[in-house]
């Protein structure tokens, strides 16, 4: 049986299990680049987090 470190991200308060490869943040899925592994402070793939606020902005009528 492993024990897996359960962190708290450094953005939103969530638990988290992963940390940035640039600045070695804990973050969460919501707040980690699946291209970059970067966090969203770090991350320079503006596309990536781009369509996630326009989606998430969106309002269903």
């Amino acid at each position: 049986m492993s024990a897996t470190g359960t962190f708290v991200c450094s953005i939103c308060g969530e638990a988290s299990q992963r940390i940035c490869l640039y600045c070695t943040k804990d973050a969460c899925d919501n707040h980690i680049c699946e291209k970059c592994r970067r966090c969203s402070d770090c991350c320079e793939c503006e596309s990536a987090y781009a369509e996630r606020s326009s989606a998430s902005s969106e309002t269903p009528a």
